[in-house]
């Protein structure tokens, strides 16, 4: 289809109306094709506003909530996926049903081999370590869309107070037409190999600006707390921690491209446990499902991801090994006359504790619209 309509037209627009990010590395392949719009979750009315959006009634101003990448086949996730059913409880399949179908439930798992890495952490942290060529493998990166005029954005100091840190971002619409800006502000925190699991870039805080005029510059105020460049180390405080430290603090265009950025020290190791929590908690993290992490390896940070071939395979057993197996409940096999007895009250919090895998998606509330991504040299 993309050869024929290329065959026949100079200009093409593709629009991919999913949920789900998707390869798009055909449009490379076409200079035919001009722009690409993603316009997901259009309901019955959805497409109204794209016809706006094409007219030029509206200028576009969504940006991407996930990463476009060329191979999805070479993202962590891609092994790992679906879930998978445990083949020594298929006894215990039940039927139901899914969206008026009858449909037969099993008990399974999913191995979220990715840990924090997840999207856009992943990516852009992997490029940090030179574990991958970034311009062959993303496309589209996280945070990524285009408008019908350009923008200038100006980062002014930092400034700390009770425990928060505001910035003025100036933007200006330098184009023709009106239009609306958006202001990402991403931290890279101080990071040491081996060290607590941290991605180099992380979106903190992000705003819209109003419709500005051609020349109109409009100051945005950003403001986080400091507390939230904290990161959870499982392993040795058992609590989130912000460590002492550079912390760079940018503007960007998306998770990739920095337009500017300045920098918060951190004097000393901050550890938010027991009554010292993080004023977003109620109480302080900490670990309390440890005996549900099971045997999953998860992908790390040190050595450059050296761990990632055998992190990301596919799961080597769908058995359910001892003790979990033996204490694992449904209303099917559960003695509900031992419901008062603390143990089996144990074993029913257990049980409860296996996953069963499901997939979400991302979409934007608005269309995002992306030429084709040229790179720099």
């Amino acid at each position: 289809m993309v050869d024929m309509v290329c065959s026949n037209f100079d200009n093409v627009i593709v629009i991919y109306n999913g949920a789900n990010q998707f390869e798009l590395g055909f449009v490379d392949e076409y200079p035919q094709i001009k722009s690409v719009v993603w316009c997901p979750g259009t309901g019955n009315v959805g497409f109204n506003a794209l016809g706006k959006v094409f007219s030029g009634e509206v200028n576009p101003s969504g940006k991407t909530p996930d990463t476009f990448i060329y191979d999805m086949t070479t993202a962590p996730w891609w092994n790992n996926a679906e879930k998978t059913e445990y083949t020594n409880l298929a006894d215990l399949a039940v039927e139901g049903m899914n969206a008026g179908t009858a449909q037969v439930y099993a008990p399974a798992f999913t191995n979220y081999v990715e840990g924090i890495y997840v999207g856009y952490k992943y990516y852009e942290t992997a490029a940090q370590e030179g574990s991958i060529d970034y311009d062959k493998t993303v496309q589209y990166p996280f945070g990524y869309g285009l408008s019908y005029t350009e923008f200038e954005q100006k980062m002014g100091e930092l400034e700390e107070k009770d425990g928060q840190i505001s910035v003025d971002v100036e933007v200006t619409n330098t184009g023709d037409v009106a239009g609306k800006d958006v202001v990402e502000v991403y931290y890279k925190p101080p990071y040491t190999n081996g060290g607590i699991e941290k991605s180099s870039a992380n979106l903190i805080e992000f705003s819209k600006t109003d419709l500005l005029q051609p020349g109109e510059t409009q100051t945005v105020t950003v403001t986080f707390s400091i507390e939230d460049m904290a990161s959870y180390d499982e392993n040795n405080a058992k609590a989130y921690v912000l460590e002492k430290g550079d912390y760079v603090i940018s503007i960007n265009s998306d998770s990739h491209t920095v337009l500017d950025q300045k920098t918060y020290t951190a004097g000393d190791d901050v550890v938010y446990k027991g009554e010292n929590k993080r004023a977003s908690d109620d109480i302080a993290a900490s670990n309390v499902f440890e005996n549900a992490k099971g045997d999953v390896t998860y992908l790390s940070r040190a050595d450059h991801f050296a761990n990632y071939e055998e992190d990301t395979k596919a799961p080597a057993s769908a058995e359910l090994g001892e003790p979990y197996i033996s204490e694992y409940h449904l209303n099917s096999n559960f003695d509900k006359t031992t419901s008062g007895d603390a143990s089996a009250e144990h074993h029913w919090r257990a049980s409860s504790g296996s996953r069963q895998g499901s997939q979400g998606t991302g979409r934007s509330d608005s269309e995002t619209v992306g030429r084709k991504r040229t790179t720099a040299g």
